[in-house]
């Protein structure tokens, strides 16, 4: 997975459209060396873990970013990354902190796989922008409220599938469409892959957040794309087929 190429999308995205709430002339402070206000995207970050931690990293090189919050419910994890931005609102829940804290134009969600949804679409209720780390959802359901809610509160979004933008599949697409490596008519799975087949629940119900399983009606009760289990092996990229 690399983060660079869709992480640098979205910010290119998300100034194109004039987020920033201040607008400041760039006479103002010219020759000061400093970004003005109208250029500047303020983040904030749920997750550290190891995606989550290059995902900041990554947005900090931009000089037009300001990261100004910072969660993450692992306390050693949240205090590393306040090292890295010692100005940045530390907090421990991001309900709380999508709750409390306001002035920041996007969310960076790079947490456990199962948060990737509620996270999302409470920021984007608030119109925020929001970079959403893979797999995008829980249930098939979940992906079109997200789907809808983008399109409602016209906000900028990304999921990170930044290894689809990378230079080996786009010369391997290079090759199929020139018809270097010919018709490919079938790719098997791995036996190791074969051998860890989840169980599954139909997509129409959501285990772990029920709330937001509003859709069951247009969801077919043979489709199986929901992985049961304990929170943290949940995710909805897994074996989705239809039974």
């Amino acid at each position: 997975m690399q983060p660079i190429t869709t992480c640098r999308r979205l910010l290119r995205n998300i100034i194109a459209t004039g987020v920033a709430p201040l607008v400041v002339r760039c006479h103002v402070i010219a020759g000061s060396g400093q970004t003005p206000p109208s250029d500047t995207l303020a983040t904030a970050h749920i997750g550290f873990g190891g995606q989550g931690s290059g995902n900041l990293g990554e947005m900090a090189t931009f000089k037009e970013v300001q990261v100004v919050a910072l969660c993450d419910i692992d306390s050693g994890r949240l205090a590393e990354a306040a090292k890295r931005h010692p100005d940045a609102k530390t907090h421990r829940d991001w309900r709380r902190m999508l709750d409390s804290q306001k002035d920041f134009d996007a969310v960076v969600i790079s947490t456990t796989d199962h948060h990737h949804a509620p996270a999302a679409l409470t920021a984007m209720n608030l119109g925020k922008h929001a970079y959403v780390e893979k797999p995008l959802a829980h249930t098939i359901q979940e992906t079109r409220l997200i789907a809808e809610t983008a399109a409602r509160k016209k906000v900028v979004t990304q999921m990170g599938n930044g290894g689809h933008a990378g230079e080996g599949l786009l010369l391997w697409k290079e090759y199929y469409d020139g018809g270097v490596i010919g018709t490919i008519k079938q790719r098997p799975r791995s036996p190791r892959r074969q051998s860890r087949t989840p169980r599954r629940q139909p997509c129409g119900q959501s285990q772990h957040f029920p709330a937001l399983a509003t859709r069951h009606d247009e969801v077919p009760a043979q489709n199986h794309c929901t992985l049961a289990g304990p929170p943290h092996r949940i995710g909805a990229r897994r074996h989705c087929r239809q039974a």
